[in-house]
């Protein structure tokens, strides 16, 4: 069964993208697309793995695929019917009381096309977690945290996903472990169970 899922918020820098290529990495079956315009995921993806839509272009019509939506801009119709279409809409957010009024707007925004919205606090540390509990707990919405680490960046670098970095065991397990157990909690929400990376498959595919 096919599965998409959006990754939004009409404010920039929060780390949508990050978010959305660790998404693409660790599950295979996954495509992605983008209308973010300015983004480099080609470099970490390659061409072919995923399409991106020009401003004002119509979205393709996906079916029968699971798919990943790396969302920028406002809710116009385009990106409306986007979100409507999705079985989850992911919400990054920044330890910033202006990244927290804009991602609370985008929210209000989006709940005519989707209530199944998960907030996540990108970058986290303790001492954020009151204030974030605090804000977004009256909304009723399931919150989760990725905390601070350099995972997400060296995941770019080497094109492998924040769970592949941490199987490598030793000092890398102890890096990016407790990053990779943030996803996992958060996958395991939208119903996703942890399955081999594109790495392994690629692996596997070559060793045939």
């Amino acid at each position: 069964m096919s599965s998409r899922i959006a990754i939004y918020n009409f404010k920039g820098g929060v780390g949508k993208t990050r978010i959305a290529l660790n998404l693409a990495l660790s599950f295979p079956e996954f495509g992605l697309v983008t209308n973010e315009s300015y983004n480099d995921i080609d470099q970490f993806l390659g061409p072919d793995a995923f399409i991106k839509v020009a401003p004002g272009a119509a979205f393709p019509k996906i079916e029968g695929q699971s798919c990943i939506f790396d969302l920028g801009g406002y809710v116009d119709p385009r990106v409306g019917g986007v979100l409507k279409s999705c079985d989850w809409v992911i919400v990054p957010t920044l330890c910033d009381l202006l990244d927290f009024r804009v991602t609370i707007r985008a929210i209000r925004e989006m709940e005519p096309y989707n209530k199944r919205v998960v907030v996540v606090l990108n970058q986290a540390k303790k001492e954020d977690l009151p204030l974030f509990l605090e804000t977004f707990g009256p909304l009723g919405l399931p919150l989760f945290t990725l905390r601070k680490s350099m995972a997400l960046t060296d995941m770019l670098l080497e094109r492998r996903s924040v769970a592949a970095l941490a199987a490598d065991g030793g000092l890398r397990r102890h890096s990016y472990g407790p990053v990779s157990g943030d996803f996992d909690r958060l996958f395991e929400s939208l119903g996703l169970s942890p399955q081999e990376t594109k790495e392994e498959a690629w692996k596997k595919a070559k060793a045939v």
